[in-house]
Order: C-alpha cells, then structure tokens, then sequence
C-alpha cells in the first residue's frame, strides 16, 4: 500500500495492467495517454520558441509540426540536429534528420526478430490498413496481434476503433521503416509489394492511397480501371484536383489513346482552365470519332460546348459543331438530356427542329450550358 500523502508517478508505454482496476475505480489512479501528450500547433510553436534558440515563421512551425506528428520526443530531436548539422527546416518535406532514424532503430528494430521486423518494412507501404490487409500482405497470422501490441505499447502506431480496426504509423515511424524497405528489399519485390498493397486498399475503400501505390508500382491498367470507376463520384464529391492529378500522372502514350481519361482530364479542368479543357475534348472527340463511339462523342462535345460558354467567347464555333452533332444524334433509338440555360436554347431549339432526339431542358444555372446530365440508350 502506498502510504498517505505519497504521490507516486510512474512512465510506461503499455495500460496499467488489471491488478491495478481498483485502484482506478476509487480514483486513486490518473493515466496520462498519447492524446494528451501530443503537441498541438500552438503547443508546439512554444517549444521551438522555448528551445530552438531562434525565431521560427509560422510556414516552418506548420512544417515542423506537421513532420513530427505532435511527437514531443521527436520535436527535441529534431532541434538537436538542427543545432548540430544546420539543416534548412525548408528541407524536411525531403529530408528527416539521421538521428530520428537512429532513435527508432535503437527503440524498436534492435530488440525485434527477423520476422517481426520484415512484417514492420513490409506493411509501412500501407499508409493506413486493418489486421486482415497487413496479413494478406506479409502473409503473417498474427498480424492482429502484433498491431495490436504495437498500438497497446504505444509504440508509434495510432488505432481508430471499428468492426475493423484500422492502425496507421506516425509518419516519421513510417518514413523511416520504408527507408529500410528500400534498403533490404529488391526494387523487383517492392513493385510487387506496392501492387499488392495497391489491391488491397482498393478492397477496402481508400481510393486515394490505392491510386497512389498503382501509379508508383507502374501498374498503370489497374490505375486506368480505378479512375475510369470512381472519376464521376469524385467529380460528385468536388474533388477536381484529386482527379486531374491522378490522369496527368499516368504516362502520356497512356493518356492519348484512352478517350474516357481525356475526357475525365477535361471535365476535372472545366472551372479552373475552361481552354486547357478544351483541348482535351476535343482529342476525347477526334478519337471518339475514329471508334464511332456515339456516347462519347455526345459527351465530348457537352463538354467542349460547356468549356466554350466557361470562356464566354468562339461561339461562331457552333456554326460548324451542331450540324455534324445532329448527325450523331439522329438515331432515334439514342437521346440525350441536355441542361441549358438561355444562351444556349437556339441552337438547341434548332436541333429539334430538324426532328433530333434532343430534349431541351431550361436551368437556373447561367454559366452551364449544354452539361449532359443523363445518356440513355436502347
């Protein structure tokens, strides 16, 4: 028993264990865990203001901060070596001081068997995966239970509870077990590694890292399949730029023979560089055309006709583009409902005129002209 007055502290990386559950129901016992102990911004601008010896912009506080995870071990080190090498803070988007590398090596690599550290360098490709990903990937049946440990200890892995928990590394943690990946793995088995990862978090629904690992395992088809799935939803969900980066980072052989990726690459630019867009219409379109692909000539040219109206010029160009639409519209087993506004409505009006399956719609909209908002076929 300890004796009244007496006040003891005690440092552990694991829970107090169940002998110990008494003492926390009487209130005899506080713990103070990782959430509390994480450094937020305005916490961490005090210590580099306390210890960093000099005065730190807000860009480079938000930088820091954000490289060491409100890790305040990992701030100190950090500091250390800037003291001692001089490195640009500027830098750390590139680079992570050798003694960060050196502490997690001497913390948690040393004390850890063959199998246990190829299961860390193997599942950090994940940015973040269940027990049941880490164990398809590494092939280990225990993998439940070492990321559970590894969580339990607080050993730089953070869990977000679920029917599926999900465990991520602190990103230096994970920074520095892919460094060792690439160092004891053949780049052969880490293509292999980050495909297979790629699949995985694809099954599980993280579109984005999955289309990350595609694009860095060079498995291109696969990446080409995931955008062609999910470029209307993340259009839906606002997310242009996520889009247009994914398209442009394929390899541009890749992009110029697959209409529906210029095509998708387009209408993710549409309000933030309505002649860039237009360009890629119209290649969606000319090979559209050489595949007489009615579908998607009557997307691209929506789109090319939406990009026109964006700029608020060319509208001559109608002259020549709604007589040769009307020439892919007049199958009457095929109609498209057009969004119009009423800037658009003429041209519309006589391409109904001349018996064309269009249906003119009005809209509020003023800046929307000729969006195809459903393509229906027989």
């Amino acid at each position: 028993m300890i004796p009244e007055g007496i006040n003891l502290v005690i440092l552990s990386r694991s829970d107090p264990p169940a002998t110990l559950a008494r003492a926390r129901a009487n209130n005899r016992l506080r713990t103070i865990g990782w959430s509390e102990l994480r450094l937020n911004q305005n916490e961490t601008e005090q210590m580099l203001t306390l210890f960093g010896g000099k005065k730190y912009s807000d860009q480079e506080t938000h930088l820091i901060h954000e490289k060491v995870d409100g890790w305040p071990a990992g701030l100190l080190l950090l500091l250390q070596s800037s003291s001692h090498t001089g490195f640009q803070v500027r830098s750390l988007d590139e680079y992570t001081p050798e003694i960060i590398f050196d502490y997690f090596a001497s913390e948690i690599l040393d004390h850890a068997d063959a199998d246990y550290h190829h299961f860390l360098i193997t599942t950090a490709i994940f940015p973040r995966m269940t027990a049941k990903m880490a164990e398809a990937l590494t092939g280990s049946s225990n993998a439940d239970q070492i990321l559970s440990n590894l969580s339990r200890n607080n050993f730089f892995t953070d869990v977000r509870p679920g029917k599926s928990p999900t465990y991520e590394f602190h990103p230096l943690f994970r920074e520095f077990l892919l460094a060792k990946c690439q160092q004891l793995l053949s780049s052969d088995r880490i293509i292999e590694l980050k495909r297979a990862a790629a699949s995985l978090l694809e099954q599980d629904g993280q579109i984005e890292s999955a289309a990350a690992l595609y694009g860095e395992g060079g498995d291109y088809q696969k990446l080409i399949q995931l955008i062609l799935s999910h470029s209307a939803s993340l259009l839906f969900q606002g997310r242009h730029q996520t889009l247009a980066r994914w398209v442009e980072n394929l390899p541009k052989d890749e992009l110029t023979k697959k209409p529906w990726l210029l095509y998708w690459l387009g209408t993710s630019l549409i309000n933030t560089d309505p002649d860039r867009s237009r360009c890629f219409f119209e290649q969606a379109l000319s090979l559209f055309k050489a595949r007489n692909d009615v579908s998607g000539i009557l997307s691209a040219f929506c789109g090319v006709s939406d990009s026109i109206f964006q700029c608020f010029e060319q509208y001559d160009r109608f002259d020549e583009m709604i007589p040769e639409l009307a020439h892919y519209a007049a199958d009457s087993t095929r109609f498209v409902l057009l969004k119009l506004n009423r800037g658009s409505l003429p041209p519309c009006s006589w391409l109904c005129a001349q018996g064309s399956p269009f249906i003119p719609i009005s809209s509020v909209g003023k800046r929307a002209p000729f969006r195809a908002l459903r393509k229906r076929f027989r």
